[in-house]
Formats: structure tokens, C-alpha cells, sequence
């Protein structure tokens, strides 16, 4: 068994618990298991950033050439290409030995993540508040007279989460908050352009 101590000032407890259990291989379980890790993680990211980006081209909310799909794969190519170019760059950052940038990077995403959960609660708030007569694809439990209370309570614990993010990735979130609303103002306000749910079955193979 590892020494608490030990384990404790370890910079990699994990690591440092499994060489106890496993003197010969274990540290190569670990590497294993970070990089399948790592790698599903980016791809999840990948997939999900693209369609994000290519929904967006679609309506015009951004340039037209990341709603673009490959007649071959039909897949969003040059939303893929730019988000996976984003990954690499990141990924690059670390091996040149700015890992510190990583983590403001990911600390102003974590913001960015959260605030959205937020804002999306806040919006079921309002259209159920607005739009009580609206057909809705979706239930929402626990009701009070219309109003979801489970939406109130994520939109307290998100808001709430958001308090323990460091300064500097959280200016740099407000950033990127402040640079989405103008870009909104500037570009998309006047070129937005929502589909419907047919337009929409169109592109779920996507």
C-alpha cells in the first residue's frame, strides 16, 4: 500500500497508487488509459463543436463555408478542418511547454460551458412563462403552476459555479461573451435565418 503521505504530496496520485499495486506495467495502464482518454475526449469535442459550427453556417449566423458538406462523405468538411485545427493548436501549446495557457484556456470554457447551461435554463423559464399554450417536444418534471422548478434550481447552481472560476479565464470568458454580442450585432442579426423542423430532418444525418 502507498504511504498516505506520499500519495498525498504525489503529483500524479493515480499514477502513484497504481505502481504500488502494479510495479511492472502499471504506469503503461495509465499512459494507455490517459491517451484513449484524451483522444475520445477531443473527438467528442470535435464532433460536437463542428455540427455547432455548421448549424450555425446554415442559418447565417456565420460565413456560409463552414455549412459546406463533402458530396463524397457528407460530412461538414470545413467545420470539421477548423475545429480540429483549433484542437491542434491547443494541443501543440502543451508541447511546447505552455501548459499553463491550457489551463486558462479550459477554465474560460468551463465559464463559457456554464453560462450557456444557465442562459438555456433561463430561456425555458421565459417560454414556458411567455408561451404557456406552446407544443413543446420535450416534458420538463416538476411544475409549479407552469414554471420549471428543476430549471430554476440548474439555473442557481450554474450561476452559483460560475463564482469559483479564476479571474484571469474568467475575463477572458466575459471576453468571448463580449466578442459573440457583437458579432451577433454586427454579422448575424441581419443575415439570420431560422429553419424549420422539416429543414431541420434534412440535416440530422449530418
Amino acid at each position: 500500500m502507498a504511504d498516505p503521505a506520499d500519495l498525498a504530496a504525489s503529483s500524479a496520485p493515480l499514477s502513484f497508487a497504481i505502481e504500488n499495486v502494479l510495479p511492472i506495467g502499471g504506469t503503461i495502464l495509465i499512459t494507455i488509459a490517459a491517451l484513449t482518454a484524451t483522444g475520445t475526449s477531443t473527438i467528442g469535442c470535435i464532433l460536437g463543436s463542428s455540427r455547432m459550427l455548421f448549424a450555425a453556417a446554415r442559418e447565417n449566423a456565420v460565413p456560409k463555408v463552414f455549412g459546406r458538406v463533402n458530396q463524397k462523405t457528407q460530412l461538414p468538411a470545413n467545420a470539421i478542418l477548423f475545429t480540429g485545427i483549433l484542437a491542434l493548436l491547443t494541443t501543440l501549446l502543451s508541447v511546447f511547454g505552455f501548459s499553463a495557457a491550457i489551463g486558462i484556456a479550459v477554465g474560460a470554457a468551463v465559464f463559457a460551458n456554464w453560462l450557456m447551461m444557465a442562459l438555456i435554463n433561463v430561456l425555458v423559464i421565459v417560454v414556458r412563462i411567455r408561451q404557456p399554450e406552446l407544443q413543446r417536444q420535450f416534458r420538463f418534471p416538476l411544475n409549479i403552476k407552469n414554471i420549471p422548478v428543476l430549471a430554476i434550481v440548474a439555473t442557481v447552481g450554474a450561476i452559483g459555479i460560475l463564482f469559483y472560476v479564476d479571474t484571469i479565464p474568467l475575463l477572458i470568458g466575459i471576453s468571448w461573451v463580449v466578442l459573440i454580442v457583437l458579432w451577433y450585432y454586427l454579422y448575424s442579426k441581419k443575415r439570420w435565418q431560422f429553419h424549420d423542423s422539416e429543414e431541420e430532418e434534412k440535416h440530422e444525418h449530418i
